[in-house]
């Protein structure tokens, strides 16, 4: 089971760009972003500052449509037109690999007869000497609400044995075998 941490957050309600602050680099991330801007937005990551270079690569749907993409970027395009939208990117963040990561947005369109839109971004940035530990989407225009959320973790995939007391009895359903734990990693037929 993943232990997620709050990494880092920032609001905004002016402006076009949205930064999160210098967080501790974790081997997962989870960066959550809920905006309404006038423009689509771009994003860009960094390791104490926000690399410009052309160090991204994307390919990416939106409802459902052609694929597109593009490499040697200096940006990721993980947003979907000028309504409020709600966006959520997981990245792998290992120091000495390529960043892979998918991005997913959901784009209001106003009323209740209208479906939201989408998109969906896989990207990279190819920096292989650091993780990322700092955040940007830019490029929005006018923001009348932002908020940025970097989650992270180190243990994704890390089972966690449930804490069962010695003594615990477990009976099979199809079996009808019961088991008593010993209270420390060991289940015993009786």
């Amino acid at each position: 089971m993943a232990t997620w941490v709050k990494l880092a957050t920032a609001t905004a309600s002016s402006g076009d760009s949205i930064t999160s602050p210098v967080f501790t680099a974790k081997k997962h991330l989870k960066i959550m972003l809920e905006i309404d801007a006038s423009t689509d937005g771009k994003w860009r990551f960094g390791n104490a500052t926000i690399d410009t270079g052309s160090n991204y690569a994307q390919a990416d749907t939106a409802n459902g449509g052609t694929r597109v993409g593009g490499v040697n970027r200096s940006n990721i395009e993980c947003s979907y037109g000028s309504t409020p939208q709600f966006i959520k990117m997981e990245i792998g963040n290992i120091a000495n690999r390529e960043k892979l990561g998918i991005g997913e947005v959901v784009s209001a369109a106003t009323g209740g007869g209208n479906t939201p839109n989408r998109k969906e971004s896989n990207f990279k940035w190819v920096n292989t000497s650091n993780q990322i530990n700092i955040v940007q989407s830019y490029g929005w225009n006018t923001i009348s609400y932002a908020i940025l959320t970097v989650w992270g973790s180190d243990d994704v995939g890390t089972d966690v044995y449930p804490n069962f007391s010695n003594g615990t009895i477990f009976e099979e359903s199809d079996t009808g075998k019961i088991y008593m734990f010993d209270g420390t990693s060991a289940w015993n037929e009786m």
